[in-house]
């Protein structure tokens, strides 16, 4: 295999994985019947929200409306983030609207809790500031205080559950993501709300057998999800850039289960019951994050929740290259900028490799008089012909197969950028001279023709070999535009990131043939004795 086969099987293999992420949308959960949070009766959830009842608490970052009878959450603006780059209001994680209905129902279930399969409970608002309110609850001589804190995307549930009566009680705390996957996003910025449309959006949950397993809305719908019991871990909506999660803090463990009921997809966490002894208090603490994917900030709320920034197989590499972002950025401050600085570190760091191939590129080119006249010598015997061509390439220490290992080295780096710019929620509606956002696709194909251009440049400056075979030959000129096609629908940054690095190697290219055609021309390139082996046929067995 020749150095240009080499490229040609990598780029077959990037768009082999392109068509594949393109054919495979994952997406999100599973159910089962039980009557936990039949506390609420999947057939009567609707898309209503009683309004009535609503209040809201807030921080700089996130506003959190709640229904103050029941304790449920029913609505979440994130304040720092717009809905689209037209419209300016804040984008919501929470809300009745058809199209992306998501809410939380949530509360104690149990022989001694606030919600039975017939009723719910009915708060009162027992205190409220800016970022917080307790509401208040008695029932058959038990007291229940609900307090519902924001800090910063975190929500903090806090139960006292104060058993006046004489005997045992056993409560459980449950939360229930009631949700209608939002439809699918246009291909371009402009109307995009949550992310790109090759993000993962759905149910994701952490168990101990699996700590980061996606569940699909088909295995919800079809009843296929079977109840999972846990001692650790947490369950989430991921939409794209943003989570919408719940980690309970049950010491005695939990259980996750699914409904489908009128076209919402129901999710219930269950945590496993605790005993209140006669005349005293039990205090449970649960975490919700509801905001973006963070993920410096995701891993202090439960373990492995950082993993719904989903890199895929490439996360060893997608990981520091985005660390490495961050701080460029921290000193750069444009992220369409800190993209262009990070092609170039990386660039530095595999300069060694792509030394070794751009030369190697060069002096394969200037040796072809010297291989023709081998094969010309040779004429029809092949196997002359190979121990002829074989002779030349030794006495330049030529090879046909140093080009394909640099190529197999950046091959990871970009599908790690590609996982890397669909999750980044930095880059959402981040500009950069005419691109509205960095994350989505250029909505003028700009950027994909400049793209197709530079990569066509750039196979000029290395002619195929004379021997190739047809139908490669035919492929590899045909592949920069089928990758202006592929790359019409891809973020942005992605693509800068791209045509960065192919100018900087269209400058390792002219510069290598330049320098080595003019060191071939003049006698000055190194060679090696070469000692005449000639290559035989393997003998046949008897």
């Amino acid at each position: 295999m020749n150095q240009t086969r080499g490229i040609l099987f990598i780029v077959l293999a990037v768009l082999s994985f392109l068509l594949f992420q393109a054919y495979v949308q994952d997406t999100a959960p599973k159910p089962e019947s039980d009557s936990v949070v039949a506390t609420h009766d999947p057939n009567n959830l609707g898309t209503g929200i009683d309004t009535a009842n609503a209040l809201s608490i807030s921080n700089d970052v996130l506003k959190l409306t709640i229904n103050a009878k029941t304790g449920d959450f029913i609505g979440a603006e994130l304040l720092k983030y717009d809905r689209t780059i037209e419209d300016k209001t804040p984008l919501t994680l929470l809300s009745n609207n058809p199209d992306d209905y998501l809410r939380i129902v949530n509360g104690l279930a149990g022989e001694g809790g606030t919600d039975s399969a017939s009723t719910r409970a009915d708060y009162a608002v027992a205190s409220q500031s800016n970022n917080s309110v307790t509401l208040t609850y008695t029932k058959d001589g038990v007291t229940y205080n609900k307090t519902i804190t924001v800090d910063g995307y975190k929500v903090l549930v806090n139960y006292q559950v104060h058993n006046e009566t004489a005997k045992t009680i056993s409560v459980a705390p449950y939360a229930s993501f009631v949700y209608r996957p939002a439809p699918a996003p246009s291909l371009f910025s402009r109307s995009n709300v949550y992310g790109t449309n090759q993000s993962y959006a759905g149910l994701v949950i952490s168990t101990d057998s699996d700590n980061y397993d996606k569940i699909s809305n088909s295995d919800i719908e079809d009843n296929d999800f079977k109840r999972i019991s846990t001692s650790k871990g947490w369950t989430a909506i991921s939409q794209h850039f943003f989570v919408t999660a719940y980690a309970p803090k049950s010491e005695n463990g939990f259980d996750i289960y699914t409904q489908y009921s009128n076209g919402n997809y129901i999710i219930n966490t269950l945590a496993h019951t605790t005993n209140v002894d006669p005349n005293s208090t039990v205090t449970f603490n649960d975490t919700y994050w509801i905001g973006p994917k963070l993920q410096d900030q995701l891993e202090t709320v439960a373990p492995d929740l950082d993993l719904v920034v989903d890199y895929g197989w490439a996360w060893f590499l997608s990981l520091p290259l985005f660390k490495l972002m961050q701080f460029l950025h921290s000193f750069i401050g444009n992220w369409g900028l800190t993209i262009i600085a990070l092609t170039l570190v990386v660039r530095i760091i595999i300069s060694p490799l792509s030394r070794l191939q751009f030369r190697n590129q060069a002096l394969m080119r200037v040796i072809q008089p010297e291989l023709a006249a081998a094969n010309e010598r040779a004429g029809e015997d092949r196997m002359k012909r190979l121990t002829e061509t074989q002779k030349v390439f030794k006495k330049y220490g030529a090879s046909q197969f140093t080009g394909c290992f640099p190529a197999l080295i950046q091959m990871p780096i970009f599908l790690a950028l590609f996982y890397l710019m669909n999750e980044a929620v930095d880059l959402r509606h981040q500009s950069f001279l005419w691109i509205h956002d960095l994350s989505q696709a250029d909505p003028y194909f700009i950027l994909p023709i400049l793209n197709g251009l530079t990569m066509i440049f750039m196979f000029s400056l290395t002619p195929m070999p004379e021997n190739m075979d047809p139908l490669q030959r035919k492929i590899m000129k045909m592949m920069p535009y089928i990758f202006i096609v592929f790359f019409l629908f891809l973020p942005s940054g992605l693509i800068l990131y791209y045509i960065v690095s192919n100018i900087i190697t269209i400058i390792f290219i002219i510069y290598y043939n330049r320098k080595l055609t003019y060191l071939y021309a003049n006698n000055l390139l190194p060679t090696y004795k070469v000692v005449d082996r000639p290559i035989t046929a393997p003998r046949r067995k008897r």
